[in-house]
């Protein structure tokens, strides 16, 4: 379906800074348009890994979180849903400003209720994805820009995610989608790379047990509250067949 005020939004402001915290998939595309379109782009990962070297190589100077989100305006939080819960509580959330834009690549960890989001802000998705049934006058699975928006604190977050997804992907139309529809979207496509839902609880619960992040504590919120949405005991439900195409979704670290 299609948001005819999403589609007739003011530009992005060309003062807003952006944060990119991640840089793979829709988040790489977004910081390299938004970058030649004049905007400021901080882009912040670990140092050292495959994301850092393709940041650089793209032509920024990759920064810690912490300098990353004064004064930007969005955010783009692009980091596996198991790592989203412990990046808010012990580092993004401490840094964001009210009525900060978040906009969360991989949505299934916030739907379930397992990331501390200071309240204070909107919050929503804009993504690249392959299209639905019905989403749009295009052929199913081509490729479109889809916005959705989970909370709206300042009351423009639709037009602000709009704005932020013409700029940040260079597409004048936008398809409007649901935040929930979204996460059910992310969870099916996670099922069907490892084959089935089984699979994807195999998975989660597997990489809930390494080692090395902290607090275990919120790593283990969120593999709690997935696995609920997952077999159907929480807000999210699987749909009964994948869709043809995945998504792109996650994030990268």
């Amino acid at each position: 379906m299609s948001d005819g005020s999403a589609n007739k939004a003011s530009p992005l402001d060309p003062k807003t800074v952006v944060a990119v915290i991640g840089y793979r998939g829709s988040a790489q595309t977004a910081a390299k348009n938004l970058l030649a379109a004049g905007h400021e782009v901080r882009v912040a990962v670990r140092p050292g890994g495959m994301s850092w070297v393709r940041a650089f190589e793209d032509g920024f100077r990759p920064v810690a979180i912490a300098e990353a989100l004064p004064g930007a305006g969005i955010v783009v939080v692009a980091v596996p849903e198991l790592e989203q819960s412990q990046l808010f509580a012990s580092l993004i959330s401490k840094h964001l400003e009210p009525g900060t834009l978040v906009l969360l690549e991989a949505t299934a960890a916030a739907v379930a209720g397992a990331v501390p989001i200071p309240d204070s802000v909107d919050v929503a998705c804009a993504r690249l994805r392959a299209t639905k049934p019905g989403e749009t006058a295009a052929s199913e699975g081509s490729e479109a820009v889809v916005i959705a928006v989970h909370r709206d604190v300042t009351g423009n977050a639709t037009e602000r995610t709009a704005a932020y997804a013409r700029t940040a992907f260079k597409q004048g139309r936008l398809v409007t989608s649901n935040f929930a529809v979204e996460a059910d979207i992310d969870v099916a496509g996670y099922a069907a790379e490892k084959g089935s839902s089984q699979a994807l609880l195999s998975s989660w619960e597997e990489q809930g047990s390494l080692t090395g992040y902290e607090p275990d504590e919120a790593r283990q919120r969120t593999l709690e509250s997935l696995s609920a949405a997952v077999t159907g005991e929480g807000p999210l439900r699987l749909p009964p067949m994948p869709p043809s195409s995945r998504p792109v979704a996650g994030g990268a670290s």
